[in-house]
């Protein structure tokens, strides 16, 4: 088959074809017109390649592949791309609540432009966070915490609440030899009240309670004894 029957069949341009020989990806003949001509194992391994293109594996890496005979080589690429594109689609999720996070807080008449700033800006260090949710991939045992309005400052940057949950963490292993899975603390402004907090395990609402103290130590303390009492 020629190279421009080649380009039409499978959506591609003559020059990427051409830059797959360049790169050593596939071969091809000339006929009597000095035409490019590709056999049928030639596009047999061309549909191989465009296969694990659609992977987004890497050129450099589709050519070790279809040069190896070597599954372990594939099924680590394909782990390796695996695990990227999980941490993508958790990331894009959390972004995702974050926007909703913040419209929701910004439709409350209490939030200023500048405190909305304060919080957008809070909230995008949860993601990089020593809680973050991305470290929860192969976790088959979630813990969420959400919080409402006006429970978010005992959540922010360097805030009580983070320490008190990596102290809870430190207790239960060496108390109880039980490993506090990654904890996931966010704010919930459109399912809770300002002083409201909840726990999920699973996805499932396991505790749900209003915080009646405006004492922040306080409302850490009701939090964590919670999370203690549903977990041991």
């Amino acid at each position: 088959m020629i190279i421009n029957d080649v380009s039409k069949k499978y959506n591609l341009s003559v020059r990427t074809l051409r830059y797959y020989e360049e790169i050593g990806l596939i071969s091809s003949t000339r006929n009597d017109a000095n035409i490019r001509v590709y056999d049928s194992s030639q596009l047999s391994l061309l549909e191989e390649i465009l296969v694990y293109k659609a992977l987004n594996i890497k050129l450099q890496d589709i050519k070790l592949i279809v040069c190896s005979d070597e599954k372990t080589l594939l099924r680590k690429l394909l782990f390796s791309q695996l695990n990227e594109l999980n941490a993508s689609i958790f990331d894009l999720k959390y972004k995702r609540q974050l926007i909703r996070s913040t419209l929701e807080t910004f439709a409350s008449d209490r939030v200023s432009k500048s405190n909305l700033k304060s919080f957008i800006e809070e909230q995008l260090f949860f993601s990089s966070s020593d809680e973050r949710w991305t470290n929860m991939l192969e976790n088959n045992k979630n813990i969420t915490i959400d919080i409402g309005e006006n429970l978010i400052p005992i959540a922010l940057k360097d805030a009580p609440l983070w320490r008190a949950i990596k102290a809870l963490r430190v207790e239960l292993k060496e108390n109880y030899d039980y490993t506090l899975d990654k904890v996931r603390v966010k704010d919930n402004v459109k399912d809770l009240n300002a002083n409201e907090f909840q726990i999920l395990y699973d996805d499932e609402i396991k505790i749900k309670k209003d915080l009646l103290t405006e004492d922040q130590s306080l409302q850490i303390d009701q939090i964590i004894t919670q999370l203690k009492a549903l977990i041991i």
